[in-house]
């Protein structure tokens, strides 16, 4: 957090019925292991925003990042990704933020792309957390 100020945001949102038990707590766990990490590097320094947000749609199938436009009254970038609610449902709370941090560094790729930012150190994390 700089400046009192977060970088990084994930929350989520039902696309069909159904509840995720640990989502709340995977979201937290890896908002505080990433942060830190955009802090350290520095990684939205050049970048034309100031916080990314992160929404993981629970929904029924596998989705691509979707990134919208910069809320520039916030300084805020606003990312999406779909889940599907199936698959994750019955994890245990270890394995759910494995796959919110998946979802997470895949989207800070995307945005590093998009954005011309240091994509490097994220590319490096994926890679160690989908080590296949």
């Amino acid at each position: 957090m700089k400046n009192g100020k977060r970088e990084l945001l994930i929350g989520a949102v039902g696309l069909v019925k159904g509840s995720v038990k640990y989502g709340g707590k995977a979201m937290v766990n890896v908002c505080n292991e990433l942060e830190p990490e955009l802090e350290r590097t520095k990684f939205l320094e050049n970048a034309p925003f100031s916080l990314v947000s992160v929404i993981i749609r629970y929904g029924t199938k596998w989705g691509d990042v979707e990134l919208g436009k910069i809320n520039r009254r916030h300084a805020e970038l606003e990312a999406a990704v779909e889940v599907p609610i199936s698959e994750v449902r019955g994890l245990d709370a270890s394995k759910l933020t494995d796959v919110v941090r998946t979802v997470v560094l895949e989207t800070l790729v995307e945005v590093a792309m998009k954005y011309g930012l240091d994509q490097i150190f994220w590319r490096g994390c994926l890679k160690k957390s989908n080590p296949q």
